[in-house]
């Protein structure tokens, strides 16, 4: 959720033209964006319950 959010406030600073809100949600939705990829990669781990 926090990376659409952060999305759509990115596309907000990009039509506005605020630097400050394009830097700020930048980095946001790059570091939401990762954490997502890491958590398709590795995903949850096996149960081992025998």
């Amino acid at each position: 959720m926090a990376a659409l959010v952060t999305f759509l406030w990115l596309l907000y600073g990009l039509l506005i033209k605020n630097g400050f809100i394009i830097f700020q949600n930048g980095v946001g939705f790059t570091l939401c964006s990762i954490q997502l990829f890491l958590k398709f990669l590795y995903g949850k781990p096996p149960d081992h319950s025998d």
